[in-house]
């Protein structure tokens, strides 16, 4: 998406925040995660994205090819956005468990929120430009992502997955 900017002040948050999740959720989380579970990277590797998972990926790399800035944007503002939530709302909660509080911590943090924001903000600034058509288009967009995101929370709850096995090739 970054690519498309716009501006390169927006290119540059963006790739920021990138990298910021990038180092946040895979070295700090993911890695602690792993560890915390007894995960390898290669069983990482083997595993296969569930059918959600994967369907939402291909659904925002199209988006994202295919769609202008402001269309690729509204796709992938529910990524940040619902994890923000979610983690604010379990924050009031809290979990005795120290690995879920890290991940509650992780996603209600300050400087997640402060990612997040400048996301919107982006999105804010220019959607003023969009027509009222790409305005509906880019709206369809963050709600079939917002829906993804809730398919994708909730295959996690079921412990969803392929019908059939299915394996790295």
């Amino acid at each position: 998406v970054a690519v498309k900017a716009p501006s390169d002040e927006d290119a540059l948050t963006l790739l920021k925040n990138a990298e910021g999740a990038l180092s946040v959720e895979r070295v700090s989380l993911h890695e602690f995660l792993m560890s915390e579970w007894g995960v390898t990277r290669q069983q990482l590797y083997e595993n296969v994205m569930t059918p959600v998972n994967r369907a939402y990926t291909d659904f925002l790399i199209a988006t994202a090819y295919e769609g202008s800035f402001q269309l690729g944007l509204a796709a992938v503002l529910p990524c940040f956005w619902v994890y923000l939530e979610v983690g604010r709302t379990l924050l009031g909660r809290g979990s005795p468990n120290k690995t879920y509080q890290r991940w509650i911590d992780t996603y209600a943090s300050e400087e997640y929120a402060k990612a997040v924001e400048e996301v919107i903000q982006i999105m804010e600034k220019v959607s003023k430009e969009m027509s009222g058509g790409e305005k509906l288009e880019a709206k369809r967009l963050f709600r079939t992502s917002t829906i993804y995101e809730y398919l994708f929370w909730d295959e996690a709850y079921r412990m969803g997955g392929w019908p059939l096995p299915i394996s790295r090739l």
